[in-house]
């Protein structure tokens, strides 16, 4: 009955510290591109919903979680055509990790500034960030993304 406990604790804690409070705007997500440019993402008054998919190139979660990444989007692109983003928090996604995933260069925003991190709490990967067309969290998942969690992060980028 202690192990249960404590296990619910040690969630309850994790959770305050790696998800932002659904509802809350979000704020610009500050780092480089790809190519190493400034980069900058502001979430608010966009013209479509964002979905962030925050991954490492090591994360073996994250390599679990890619055949659910390709659903979210094929289910979330027939309703809302949504704008895709990809959190690089190793700084080791490369050229044949993109090809592999097949995802745009243009996607990806690497070198994530101290002050983004401290205020999403990037720190586990995979997480999967859902804002709303007004700017504001609609939902997160933090940890392997499996076949049934889907449909409900498609169905938030509707809401």
């Amino acid at each position: 009955m202690r192990n249960v406990y404590v296990k619910e604790q040690a969630i309850a804690i994790l959770k305050t510290y790696t998800e932002l409070p659904v509802g809350a705007k979000a704020p610009p997500i500050t780092g480089s591109s790809f190519d190493g440019q400034p980069s900058r993402l502001f979430l608010d008054n966009s013209s479509t919903p964002t979905i962030i998919f925050v991954i490492s190139a090591v994360c073996p979660y994250c390599t679990q979680s890619w055949p659910t990444f390709k659903s979210v989007l094929d289910q979330a692109s027939k309703e809302s055509r949504p704008r895709v983003v990809f959190v690089d928090l190793t700084d080791l996604v490369d050229e044949a990790y993109l090809h592999r995933h097949r995802i745009e260069r243009k996607a990806v925003i690497r070198n994530i500034d101290c002050e983004t991190r401290i205020k999403y709490s990037f720190q586990i990967t995979p997480q999967v960030i859902v804002v709303g067309r007004d700017g504001t969290i609609r939902g997160v998942w933090t940890g392997r993304l499996r076949p049934r969690d889907a449909k409900l992060v498609a169905a938030t980028t509707l809401e």
